[in-house]
């Protein structure tokens, strides 16, 4: 059969895996099958289990236990194996973890370099200023043109003349920044992702 590699931090779906590999900072903390992660009262998984079972008894009364299915192929009936897993069944609506603070700078120019570096992100960011800049150019240039409403110092082609040219500008730019910025972060995603998978598939078993 295929083998099939999920990475998630919902843990209602790790009793369907055939092994588990608990990560933290980058690094695993514990590896193995559920059923062992689980019997393991100090282990990571347990610790997960355990906050998810006092979020659900905190917001709501877990009374009839239900059974999930699932088939190797599409669809068999499958019964908690023990204790544990029961009581985990029943909370799989749960609160997700998460972290709360300020995001260190280290994670920013982490980013930056998975993007393609800083010269390809300060392009980006010189595609950005240059549009702020022409919108600013172009409101700039309205006021002045209003402000000759007779047409005294110039002839209304001039006028009419450099609002074209502003707004073809306007929209080269608009473009080149949303083309750097999706680049740049599709960059970023496909690095980091390309990363994070060659470390899970070299892990050690």
């Amino acid at each position: 059969g295929k083998t099939r590699l999920l990475v998630t931090n919902q843990i209602q779906f790790l009793s369907s895996c055939d092994s588990v590999v608990a990560l933290r900072e980058g690094k695993i903390t514990e590896q193995g099958s559920f059923s062992d992660l689980v019997s393991d009262k100090g282990s990571e998984v347990n610790r997960l289990l355990a906050s998810s079972r006092t979020g659900s008894l905190r917001g709501s009364d877990t009374g009839n236990s239900s059974s999930i299915t699932k088939d190797k192929k599409d669809t068999v009936a499958a019964a908690p194996a023990n204790k544990d897993q029961s009581l985990f069944k029943k909370s799989l609506h749960t609160k997700e973890e998460r972290n709360v603070g300020a995001v260190s700078m280290s994670v920013y120019l982490k980013y930056l370099k998975a993007g393609g570096g800083y010269i390809k992100f300060g392009f980006v960011y010189f595609s950005f200023v240059s549009t702020t800049v022409n919108q600013v150019a172009i409101t700039s240039w309205i006021s002045y043109w209003t402000s000759d409403a007779d047409y005294e110092r110039h002839p209304e082609a001039f006028y009419l003349g450099m609002y074209f040219m502003l707004a073809v500008t306007l929209g080269i730019f608009s473009f080149v920044r949303a083309y750097l910025l999706a680049k740049f972060g599709v960059n970023a995603s496909e690095s980091l992702h390309k990363n994070l998978l060659g470390s899970i598939l070299r892990a050690p078993q």
